[in-house]
């Protein structure tokens, strides 16, 4: 028996054939590129045995690509860290070169690394769009254009330079006009600390003693006064 499910579809079971053999048929449709994995468990009387297998999809050529602003979102008016990922439709990491548009001009060349991995700076403005565009390749017949994340007017924009820290963790807080912000440090299990800051547009350095914080993956969060959650930058501590 072989019971088997996709990224695309629902669990089902077949038998295989006096050939040891089964057909498995998925729409073609249903699979995209970050959607394109089969699952598959055979029994055969106590033994079971789990499989998996990335499908072909329709577009292999085609390049994804995906934006990380620090914090989690673009400000008005405040330059932030952009992280950006590159991927073939199979998953694998590209090294690319790329070119950042503002409103369909080039303002900047930038490129991931042979682990798929990059980031740059980018100061938005509002009303102009941004834009990337990766020129075709032997991976792409044509220019491909994706779309930046929109800015949002009156966010923060929290910038950690070294997100693995030992004793002490070191950020800057940028807000387009002063205003006060709480910040919260945490991780899954507790709460460590808890205080406001004041921010503005140059910038506020901020400080934090990590002696009594656990080893590990650690969050700072920014706070409005009413306390929504506005921005949050992962660390490890």
């Amino acid at each position: 028996n072989i019971s088997y499910y996709s990224t695309a579809g629902d669990v089902k079971t077949i038998q295989t054939n006096g050939d040891g053999e089964a057909i498995i048929s998925l729409a073609a449709d249903a699979l995209t590129p970050l959607n394109n994995h089969i699952y598959a468990s055979v029994s055969y009387e106590k033994e079971i045995k789990h499989l998996s297998l990335a499908l072909p999809v329709a577009d292999p050529k085609k390049v994804h690509i995906k934006f990380y602003p620090e914090g989690g979102n673009l400000s008005d008016g405040i330059a932030s860290t952009i992280g950006w990922e590159t991927s073939s439709a199979y998953g694998q990491p590209l090294s690319l070169r790329a070119v950042v548009l503002k409103d369909n001009s080039p303002i900047d060349t930038v490129e991931t690394s042979v682990s798929g991995m990059g980031s740059f700076k980018l100061m938005p403005t509002a009303g102009s769009n941004y834009t990337l565009k990766v020129f075709k390749s032997n991976l792409s017949e044509k220019d491909t254009v994706y779309q930046l994340p929109k800015p949002i007017n009156n966010l923060p924009i929290i910038t950690i330079p070294k997100a693995i820290s030992t004793d002490t963790l070191s950020f800057t807080l940028k807000h387009a006009s002063p205003q006060t912000f709480g910040i919260l440090v945490h991780n899954t299990h507790e709460l460590l600390a808890s205080f406001n800051v004041v921010a503005n547009a140059r910038g506020v350095s901020v400080k934090i003693a990590l002696e009594d914080v656990p080893k590990g993956v650690t969050a700072v969060t920014v706070l409005d006064t009413l306390g929504n959650p506005l921005a949050e930058r992962l660390f490890f501590a």
